[in-house]
């Protein structure tokens, strides 16, 4: 059995490829698959296709309706429509095509096979019939010609007119023997001389008066047997070319050959009956058979087709009923009998708008009387169906026009029981509408996609936060409703839960339509059926924004109380610092005083006293710069800046720290120029040449030198403080102002400190403006620079 050929029409590759397994499951020949109606027509023009399957809608310029009238135009080749939308327009544009069929998508293997098989047998009822009315017709004009013609040249000669006529043959030759096998009448139309010659050498050993019916047992692989009964109808290949031989012989050994030459026509058996009954005619004229019984078998032909025809139809499985044009039923099938509970005679008259739900009788109504007015060949249709026991059915049917001379006469009608399929779609919209409740309830953002990237619900505050209704979002992706780089990493994250299975959570921003950047908490959360296979991606997400700027705050007073506890370190370590070494001076002087105080002259003792008051004052002052500084650091003193002399400053800060100096026998020189003015806290700037003066002397070797120098620069003055001790590395340099690296190095004579001496230094220079530098080598010394304003404008 010869597989039909079907053409597949369709742009969405996983569609096409299910599709094709079907056809394939059941015995149909895929020729290709295409995806644009410019390709379908490219591949019907050189291919032999028996059927298209259409899909309306396709990504081309050319739609698929202009398509299929373009094909079934030129062609003739049948159409059947997929489409997963349904509306009037469509239907108006695919009516053009006159196609055999309509699927909505999604249709089930069943569906798609019944559709086929009965296009293809309606097309080929339709083309055996064209072809039999065509060979009737000829029959007709060849009695015709029979009737009125006497004369035998002239009747063959009418005959083989009569045959080329006709679009099913392009030529014919007819070769009339006598007796004798003699040549008596030949004309040929169409057919060149020497094929005529090849066609009566071929066949004219076979003509044999004695044994007429017998067939030479000569295998020719150009010759093919179709069928043998007193006269022999061959199938021959000559010059690539085909034709049927039909050997005409009678009771009285006339014989002849009818050569036709149908290069485009297959013959099919009642067609070999008409032309047997033709060549009977031809051979024979008027003698044998009378044009009343040649009659009865070509309407016996026709009545055993029409039986078989009705034969298939009443073993369908399918619903199939035929209608009047006022909706009278004329005809129904076993199918329907059994779907219905009623029987033939109870339903034959009957209208069918009896048996359809009240509330659908109008919209059944207007869809005949629109397929009637626009003449629309197929239409499909839902509706509901009441039975004969009451219960309520839904019917899915396809509706075609019956013509009788190009005039409509009645619908023929191919339904199906899809109550099972609108129960589920019940249960599917009642299931989506719990969704929907559900995500709407949710106090967050909640979508649900489906494993193609496309919302199929989303609750009202996602939408708000896109930006779009629910009804522009249901069915789109991201593509649509995002920037292309956002779409694609949403896409990419769908993707990634799709072949993994797996829950990505994640904190993102948007900016809302108010334009508020507000953190949203993400997660996507994938779907599985039985088989662990992800189905569909459930998103959800909570506004953190709150939640986040409470961490932020919460951040910042962890790092503010740092602050207080590192200000607060500081502070204490000021005063082990600075204090210590003005206590050991108070306590050295009250030591020999309380020791050698009767070895004294007068004036020795009003030395001392004076050094311990000088002391005592200064100590004083640095007491009074701590608290300042620790008023500073809470924010609680504001600075009182004046302009200051520098040279006097530095040489009240060198007499202040001149016994530790003298100590090590350490020589100090100020070489700041005198006059050198800068503007400043009078406390701050004491604390920071005592910090710094302090530092040097601790670390510079006996007998050592320290430098303080000044320089102008742009509205600033530069003091450098320099020493040649024992320096340092550039890892010590650069952890020197930072609080959590701080480090305490013992002295040349092991003094100890804090550490926090250039901290806090740094700090008191940078609340009015100034900087520090250091610049340091190991074992040559250190270079402090830093700057102060010349003026308050700065």
């Amino acid at each position: 059995m010869i597989k039909p050929n079907i053409l597949i029409v369709e742009d969405e590759k996983k569609v096409a490829g299910e599709i094709k397994e079907t056809l394939e499951s059941y015995n149909y020949n895929v020729t290709a698959i295409v995806t644009t109606g410019e390709a379908a027509i490219k591949k019907v023009k050189k291919n032999k296709i028996d059927l298209v399957l259409m899909d309306i809608v396709l990504a081309s310029p050319m739609k698929g309706t202009e398509a299929a009238d373009k094909i079934w135009s030129e062609f003739k080749i049948p159409i059947i429509f997929l489409t997963g939308y349904f509306n009037v327009h469509l239907l108006e544009e695919a009516k053009i095509s006159k196609p055999l069929g309509y699927l909505l998508k999604p249709f089930n293997d069943r569906e798609l096979y019944a559709a086929i098989e009965i296009a293809l047998y309606k097309r080929e009822i339709e083309e055996k019939r064209r072809h039999f009315c065509s060979l009737l017709n000829i029959e007709k004009n060849i009695n015709h010609v029979i009737n009125r013609t006497n004369n035998s040249k002239k009747l063959i000669e009418r005959v083989t007119r009569v045959f080329t006529s006709a679009p099913e043959f392009s030529g014919a030759s007819l070769i009339l023997f006598n007796k004798m096998h003699n040549i008596n009448e030949s004309v040929n139309e169409g057919i060149d001389d020497e094929t005529q010659q090849k066609i009566i050498e071929m066949f004219s050993k076979e003509i044999n008066h004695k044994y007429p019916r017998k067939l030479s047992n000569k295998k020719n692989n150009n010759i093919t047997n179709i069928h043998h009964e007193g006269i022999t109808v061959q199938s021959v290949k000559l010059n690539g070319r085909k034709f049927i031989i039909i050997k005409l012989i009678n009771r009285t050994c006339e014989c002849g050959i009818l050569s036709l030459l149908c290069e485009n026509y297959e013959l099919q058996a009642d067609d070999m009956q008409l032309l047997k009954s033709i060549a009977n005619d031809i051979i024979i004229s008027q003698k044998n058979i009378s044009l009343n019984i040649k009659k009865k078998e070509i309407f016996r032909a026709l009545v055993e087709s029409e039986k078989r025809y009705h034969e298939v139809i009443e073993d369908a499985t399918d619903i199939i009923f035929i209608t009047d044009l006022c909706g009278n039923f004329t005809y129904v099938n076993k199918a329907w009998i059994t779907n219905s509970g009623f029987t033939e005679k109870e339903i034959l008259g009957l209208n069918y708008l009896e048996f359809i739900l009240p509330n659908h009788k109008d919209t059944v109504k207007k869809f005949y009387e629109e397929q009637y007015m626009s003449k629309q060949n197929s239409a499909y249709l839902e509706y509901p169906f009441k039975t004969k026991d009451g219960r309520i059915k839904w019917f899915g049917q396809v509706s075609n026009l019956i013509f009788n001379n190009n005039n409509v006469s009645g619908f023929h009608l191919i339904a199906r029981d899809i109550t099972d399929r609108k129960k589920m779609e019940e249960v599917l919209k009642h299931r989506q509408n719990e969704m929907t409740t559900l995500l709407d309830s949710i106090p967050g953002f909640a979508f649900l996609k489906d494993n193609n990237h496309k919302y199929i619900i989303a609750n009202q505050l996602f939408c708000d936060l896109m930006g779009y209704t629910k009804k522009e979002i249901i069915g789109k992706t991201d593509y649509d409703l995002l920037p292309a780089k956002e779409a694609e990493v949403s896409i990419n994250e769908d993707i990634k839960i799709i072949k993994t299975g797996c829950t990505i959570c994640e904190d993102k921003k948007y900016l809302s339509l108010e334009g508020k950047s507000i953190s949203i908490d993400s997660r996507k959360i994938p779907l599985k059926d039985e088989d662990g296979n992800v189905t569909s991606i459930i998103g959800l997400g909570f506004d953190i924004t709150v939640r986040k700027a409470a961490e932020e705050a919460i951040k910042k007073n962890s790092e503010s109380l740092e602050d207080i506890n590192l200000t607060k370190d500081k502070f204490f370590s000021i005063i082990s610092h600075d204090l210590k070494s003005p206590f050991q001076g108070l306590l050295g002087i009250s030591s020999i005083l309380v020791d050698e105080f009767e070895t004294f002259s007068n004036e020795e003792i009003k030395s001392y006293i004076v050094n311990l008051n000088d002391s005592i004052k200064n100590l004083y002052n640095l007491i009074e710069n701590l608290l300042n500084w620790s008023r500073l650091q809470r924010g609680s003193i504001s600075l009182d800046k004046t302009k200051i002399d520098l040279y006097n400053e530095v040489l009240y800060v060198i007499n202040l720290l001149k016994r530790n100096a003298d100590n090590k026998e350490i020589t100090i020189v100020n070489e700041i120029v005198e006059g050198t003015f800068v503007y400043s806290d009078a406390n701050v700037l004491n604390s920071v040449l005592q910090n710094l003066i302090s530092n040097s002397i601790k670390f510079t070797n006996r007998n050592g030198e320290i430098k303080l120098s000044s320089a102008t620069k742009d509205k600033n003055i530069e003091v450098t403080i320099a020493d040649n001790g024992i320096g340092m590395t550039k890892g010590l340099v650069k952890n020197l102002f930072k609080n959590d690296a701080h480090q305490s190095s013992p002295g040349t004579e092991n003094e100890s400190g804090t550490g926090f001496g250039l901290i806090i230094t740094k700090e008191l220079l940078e609340k009015q403006g100034g900087k520090i530098t250091v610049k340091s080598q190991k074992s040559v010394g250190t270079s402090i620079t830093f700057t102060l304003p010349i003026d308050g404008t700065v």
